[in-house]
Parts: structure tokens; sequence; C-alpha cells
């Protein structure tokens, strides 16, 4: 047997034993074949017949990734996707395991990652969403080294490929400020004011062309954390024109009402336009992401229609922006990395019409090297307002203290309650109000995994 077919079935042995014993097949079997054959991942690109997508950014890419698969799918056609989210190239090869070819391939990727990854698989679409330092600098010392790594990708992208990227995000600029191969690029954004427009931290930002830091009087427009329309003061130069642009955002109840125009000259004149796009969720970031989805799923030839009405629907199963009922009570969770994510969670939740408690959940990030100082950017003081009118807040996890310290410095009341059922057992309201769980990476598969058996339990009672 050649090598590259005894990894995969090496790979495929490994993951129908962890399904065997319900565990969650993600990165060990795609390792298992990649210490077999360490160019697999090259073997296995040759089972997609006509296009890979791969997504990468901070904040999003599993639900952008995941929103394009589905509406692929919805469109009727076959697909491999990494859904769980297991984005190392270990994760991607695991996904990739099957015997079967597919039309597409849409894969999320970390960002250190993808210049291992864009190499073998060749992707004809490579969407960059955004970039947040707060989930960076932890991880890897510097912002240069993730321009640099993600950069490295795009230059060892065919030359065809296209780049779809985040225009509103000058750290996304800077990746393309290092690009050295030409490429077509689509860049995408937020036209006009947008509600909340700039209502968290600015985070700070450099300017892409001359390093210069930027402030937030270098923005005529910003939307959240460095997103936004800017300008640099020392070099003259400012954030890109946008190709594809969201304009027109309304707020409806649970989310947004928004639409979407523009063409591009050098992919033939393609039309992006669809209007009265329903974002079932009310934070900004995600209007980004169906940006990055709108665009992707039209150069594959998925309807606007079936664009529109997946969005609308879509549940992801995978504890982002995900519902469950137990005991009759509502319950989302959704995944908070970084205070960024935190924030515009909180923003979330703030801004739901009836009564609702929010938990914060966090279990260890041994990434962090046990420095959890980055908690401390978490806007809370945001609750200030909700917890007077009588919102109960709840904190806990492995990693509870940076959260109590963050809350008690903003002045916010909230009770220990290191898991969801510890919660429940101190909301003692009849069900009658949403809870809102944000967890950290860590902490949101055995959250998830907690809620399932709560249901599950419900449901049988």
């Amino acid at each position: 047997m050649p090598l590259p077919r005894l990894a995969c079935f090496a790979g495929r042995s490994v993951r129908s034993l962890e399904h065997a014993l319900n565990m969650n097949a993600g990165n060990f079997p795609g390792e298992v074949a990649k210490r077999i054959d360490a160019d697999v991942l090259a073997f296995e690109a040759s089972k997609v017949t006509e296009a890979s997508v791969v997504s990468t950014g901070t904040n999003g890419k599993t639900t952008t990734n995941n929103l394009i698969a589905s509406c692929m799918e919805r469109a009727g056609h076959d697909v491999f996707c990494n859904r769980a989210g297991s984005n190392l190239e270990a994760g991607i090869i695991t996904a990739l395991l099957d015997s079967r070819t597919a039309p597409f391939a849409l894969l999320e990727c970390d960002e250190m990652y993808t210049r291992f990854v864009t190499p073998k698989l060749k992707p004809k679409i490579f969407n960059l969403i955004n970039l947040f330092e707060g989930d960076q600098i932890y991880r890897f010392g510097t912002m240069d080294r993730i321009y640099d790594a993600i950069a490295q990708a795009l230059n060892d992208l065919p030359a065809a490929s296209l780049i779809v990227v985040n225009g509103d995000d000058p750290n996304c600029q800077a990746v393309l400020e290092r690009v050295t191969a030409p490429h077509p690029v689509i860049s995408f954004g937020i036209k006009d004011a947008a509600p909340d427009d700039g209502a968290d931290a600015f985070e700070g930002a450099r300017c892409p062309v001359c390093g210069a830091e930027l402030d937030e009087d270098d923005y005529h427009l910003r939307h959240y954390s460095q997103l936004g329309r800017w300008s640099c003061p020392s070099c003259k130069s400012a954030a890109p024109a946008l190709d594809v642009i969201a304009s027109n955002i309304r707020e409806v109840p649970g989310g947004f009402l928004i639409d979407i125009a523009g063409s591009t000259e050098q992919l033939g004149g393609r039309d992006f336009a669809v209007s009265d796009v329903l974002v079932p969720c009310t934070g900004l970031y995600m209007v980004y992401n169906l940006l990055a989805v709108r665009i992707a799923t039209a150069l594959l030839g998925c309807p606007a229609k079936v664009f529109r009405d997946v969005v609308a629907t879509f549940d992801p199963k995978n504890g982002r922006l995900q519902e469950y009922a137990v005991g009759g009570r509502a319950i989302m969770t959704n995944m908070a990395k970084n205070p960024v994510g935190f924030n515009q969670n909180i923003h979330m939740a703030l801004k739901y019409p009836e009564p609702y408690a929010v938990a914060f959940l966090m279990d260890d990030m041994v990434e962090c090297n046990g420095d959890y100082s980055w908690v401390d950017g978490i806007e809370f003081s945001m609750l200030h307002p909700a917890v007077e009118a009588g919102v109960p807040v709840f904190y806990g996890g492995e990693i509870a203290d940076p959260l109590d310290r963050a809350l008690s410095a903003a002045q916010i009341t909230a009770e220990r309650a290191d898991t969801v059922a510890d919660v429940l057992a101190k909301l003692a309201d009849g069900g009658s109000r949403k809870l809102f769980v944000i967890a950290n990476y860590h902490a949101l598969e055995r959250v998830c995994a907690e809620l399932d058996r709560l249901q599950a339990t419900t449901k049988q009672s």
C-alpha cells in the first residue's frame, strides 16, 4: 500500500475507534496519519475536485467556516469541513480522511498554521476575517509573528488564489503589506454607522504601512475595537476602498437586518448584492463574518436565496451561539477567548429585551502560562445598569480568580458557580430568565457536554 494511502487508512481507523468510544475525533487521527506520511495533507487535497476555502482570523473563523459549509450543502453540494473547530494541520487532515471525493473543502485554520496548510491545500479562496491583539500577544509574543506567518501562507498560494480580507481591520492590512506575490484581493467591511459603533474599548492598532500608532482620533468611523475606517496622520495612508459592504444595518428582535452590496472588476464584475439578510445575533462581529461567507459562497455558486435562508436559520451545534432548553429555561452558549470576544458577548446579552442572567466560565488556558492579566481588559463595567436592574451575574471554572478580580474591579456583584448546574441551582426564578453562558474555548466543550446531559434529562422527565 502506498505511504499516503496507508496514512489515511491508519487515521480513519483511529477516528472510527474514537467515534466508537464517543470521543471527539479532532486532531489525533490526523496526527497519526501525519506521523506515517508528513505530506499526507497534500495527498488528501486531491480529493477536492473543485475548490478549497481556508478561513482564518482571531474571532469567528469557526462560525464563518461552518456557515460556508452549510450554504454549500443546502445548495446541494457534498463538502469536507472541520466543523468541530480542530484547526491545526492534524485537525484539517482528520476532516479530509474519508476515502470519498467532494467538490468543496471548507476548512478553518489556526493563524500560525496557515503557513503549513496552504502550500499543501492550495485553496482557491483564503478568508482573513480579523486579527485581535489580545488573543495573539500571550500566544506568540508579538503581532509581527502573526503577520509574517500569514503573509508567508499567502505568498505560497497559487497566483490565481483569491484573498478575501477584512478591509476595516488595520491588522489584516498589515498582513497584506507583507505579501509580495500578486493575488486578486476582495476587501469587505461595514459602510456608514452601525448600532453600537465604538461602544467597546479601543484595543489599539498600528498603521499597516508605516507602523505609527493609531488612536481613536485617527478613525472617522469605528465599529468596535480597532475595526473601522482609519487614516494615518504620519504617512497619510488610509483604510482601503471596500469591494463588498454591509449597509443599512437595522436592529430587529434578536439580531440585525443588513443589506450586502458590491461587485469586483477583477472577477468579471460579479455581483454580491443581497438585501434584507437576517443576522441572528446582536453582535457586529457576525456582520463581518457574513460578509466573508457571502463572498465565498457567491464565488462557489451558491444562490443568494440559499445564503439568506441558511444564515437566518443557522444552528451551529458547536457551542457558538447554540440554544438549549433545560427545565423550561432558554440557555444560549457562546465562546470568548479574548477581551474583544467577551465584550461583544456582553453587548449581545445587554440587548436582550426580556429577563436574563449571565455566566462567565473559564478553564485553564495552558498557552497563557498562568498570565491572565488580559482578563482585566474585559469591560465588565458595561454590566452596571443591568446588575442594578436585577440581572444576576455568575463566574467560575478552573480559572475563576482572574474573573473575580476583574468583576470586583468593575464593581460588579457576581456569584461563584463553576458549572452550569451550579448556576441553575442558584437561579431561583422558575426558569423565567434566559441564561447566557459565555465560556472560553477550554471550558466550552465541557459546558456543552453538561448542557446536552441536562437537556436530555429534562426531555425524559
